[in-house]
């Protein structure tokens, strides 16, 4: 990850990660990164976020998102005043996240299409890390999954599942966001 980064040593250098529970393991991890290049964070913190990982569990009811956004919106606040104040603090605990992306080739394995699907591609339009690939109608997944869950949730036709757990869940979608916001250029 940090191979080709080039930072000044004096660069104050900061992350915010979103989570659901679990994303305090990213700023380590983020961390133990920057340290192999002899730096280090000055300021993580993270951004409790509506629970979207359908993988592991039911996301939250939609009635319950407002409460979430209003709070993290204010996290916001606090910690841009804190960059801004190049104040150092960092919240990152070891927890099992940290292992979470150790054979990152294969986290999509478990992923499925099932008969619904319409070949519309917003799968391979909505991938961030170009994981998915139309091939004959079918989302083809190409082992370099982040297990960012998004296309799990913005497939409109439900057709996509992972690991035969998910196809009854509810899927999450920020309310403050429209799918075309999402497809890359």
């Amino acid at each position: 990850m940090t191979k080709k980064l080039e930072i000044m040593p004096d660069t104050y250098i900061f992350t915010i990660v979103t989570m659901g529970g679990f994303g305090h393991g990213s700023i380590a991890a983020m961390n133990r990164a920057l340290e192999e290049k002899g730096l280090g964070l000055n300021y993580g913190r993270g951004i409790r976020m509506p629970a979207n990982y359908v993988i592991m569990y039911n996301p939250a009811n939609p009635a319950k998102y407002g409460k979430t956004i209003e709070r993290a919106n204010k996290s916001i606040r606090v910690f841009a005043k804190d960059i801004i104040a190049g104040v150092q603090k960092i919240k990152a605990f070891p927890i099992i996240a940290n292992n979470l992306y150790k054979d990152i080739g294969k986290l999509d394995e478990g992923f499925s299409v099932g008969d619904g699907c319409t070949a519309c591609a917003l799968c391979e339009k909505i991938c961030s890390v170009r994981n998915i690939q139309m091939e004959n109608g079918k989302p083809k997944w190409q082992h370099r999954c982040e297990h960012c869950v998004a296309y799990i949730s913005w497939c409109p036709s439900r057709a996509i599942t992972y690991g035969g757990k998910t196809g009854s869940r509810r899927r999450y979608h920020n309310p403050h966001i429209k799918a075309n916001e999402l497809l890359r250029s």
